[in-house]
């Protein structure tokens, strides 16, 4: 939408998933995913915030507006140790920071609890790590006359990781807010929204792209969003109360001996309660998130009729967003980007089939 409003566009991606390969480079004029070839097991933020730079650089000249979407991976399995910043000792019981997220299942079983918080600094010593990649950038843009005082950044996520909470390391299994609560933070000039405000309520990400675009006053025609834009909670003229919001996780896994990974859950978020149902087999979970932010007590039993409703909401808001949905064609995968994808944690590890889907 951007590029077809004078902006050039440009992406600069590490994740694997993000790749070309996959059709995510549609309306970029600049897609560069090099850093994804060592997404899982190298290090890759700096190698991003300098490619980020140069293509700005060359896209930016003159007086045509930017669009910059940067992408970091490095907040991810494999928790690396980086010995630098020192939030983790060099190693825990098993644990050295190397481990592959399949080794790490296989033994969470029986992980200790200085072995899980030994994964959980190094979690913290990678999302660090990646932060000061992003300060590298943001001072570099702001050497190329992209400031805060002309430009709306936007700072959010796609998910959180599981630490054991609840038996299980990473992602792509559940729907509880150790996963959906993410950062969102934008910055831009004041003359958007003042002085600015903390948001408490919670929001949905699929909001981002008509905030964005409502933020540059741009006129979308006969776009049809799935969230309203942001802008005016973000000026104090809206409502923090009327949230409705969906969240899902669909997995269907490539390999059989990643059967345990099979998901469809789905849930519904308001400004108090969360349902989660597994489509599967029917269960309901309802939690209270100002009361039980650690969603540690289900309260279906106590609270049927509530679940009821959400469950019915719930199914009511799907329907549109399933009608009308385009098919998209199957990527066929070559063994190289099977390997990949295993090296992940999203494709068993073990088999030799090299064609399916992963949906998450």
């Amino acid at each position: 939408e951007l590029r077809d409003h004078g902006y050039a566009t440009v992406g600069v991606i590490s994740g694997k998933f993000l790749s070309a390969t996959y059709r995510l480079n549609q309306g970029f004029q600049h897609y560069n995913d090099d850093e994804s070839i060592k997404a899982a097991y190298g290090i890759t933020s700096a190698g991003v915030t300098r490619r980020a730079l140069d293509l700005a650089r060359q896209a930016g000249g003159g007086n045509r507006p930017l669009f910059l979407f940067v992408h970091y991976f490095d907040p991810h399995y494999n928790y690396l140790n980086h010995v630098e910043i020192d939030f983790a000792p060099p190693a825990a019981g098993r644990l050295t920071g190397m481990e592959d997220i399949h080794e790490l299942r296989r033994m969470s079983e029986d992980m200790s609890q200085e072995e899980t918080d030994f994964l959980r600094a190094c979690y913290d010593e990678e999302i660090r790590f990646t932060d000061a990649a992003i300060g590298d950038l943001l001072r570099g843009l702001e050497g190329q006359g992209i400031t805060a005082d002309n430009t709306l950044m936007v700072l959010t996520s796609d998910h959180g990781e599981e630490f054991l909470e609840r038996g299980w390391i990473g992602h792509t299994r559940t729907l509880y807010e150790e996963l959906l609560r993410v950062p969102l933070v934008m910055v831009g000039p004041k003359s958007l929204w003042g002085a600015g405000r903390m948001i408490a309520a919670p929001v949905s990400t699929v909001a981002i792209m008509p905030t964005i675009l409502d933020g540059l006053g741009m006129d979308v025609g006969e776009l049809e969003f799935h969230a309203a834009s942001l802008m005016p909670l973000a000026r104090g003229v809206g409502s923090d109360l009327e949230a409705q919001l969906l969240g899902e996780v669909d997995f269907e896994p490539m390999m059989e001996d990643n059967a345990v990974k099979t998901t469809f859950k789905k849930a519904l978020i308001t400004a108090e309660y969360k349902l989660i149902r597994d489509d599967r087999s029917g269960a309901l979970e309802l939690y209270n998130l100002t009361d039980d932010p650690h969603e540690k007590k289900n309260l279906v039993d106590q609270e049927p009729g509530r679940a009821a409703e959400l469950s019915l909401l719930l199914t009511e808001m799907l329907g549109p967003l399933r009608r009308g949905t385009p098919s998209a064609d199957d990527v066929q995968l070559d063994r190289q980007q099977i390997e990949d994808l295993r090296s992940l944690g999203y494709v068993g590890s073990g088999g030799e089939k090299e064609t399916g889907r992963d949906r998450d």
